[in-house]
């Protein structure tokens, strides 16, 4: 990621219709845009992936909307109880020191 002074500086990023296959490769390379608040993937394979929306929202846990869409209180919510279930099966990543939830 490169940063403008010391800051990544992007609100909204579309990737609509792109060849973008693999979401967890996708979202690290997101995560450094801590000011990241909206993405468009609804156009791309990833989108057809099951609980995508979940899975983006647990790793990049600042996003307000996706594909247009606000995350919704109940996303939020079974995405905090997904990232538990896989903490107490000891499922999560231990390579990514942020806090990634991708199983590895």
């Amino acid at each position: 990621c490169r940063t403008f002074k010391g800051q990544a500086v992007v609100s909204t990023q579309s990737t609509g219709g792109s060849k973008i296959s693999s979401l967890k490769s996708e979202i690290k390379k997101l995560k450094c845009l801590p000011m990241l608040r909206g993405l468009i993937l609804k156009d791309s394979p990833v989108a057809k992936e099951e609980e995508y929306r979940i899975e983006i929202i647990m790793n990049l846990r600042n996003l307000e909307r996706l594909d247009k869409d606000i995350f919704t209180d109940e996303e939020r919510q079974e995405a905090q109880e997904l990232y538990r279930q896989r903490e107490e099966e000891g499922k999560l990543s231990e390579s990514n020191p942020e806090g990634a939830m991708f199983l590895d």
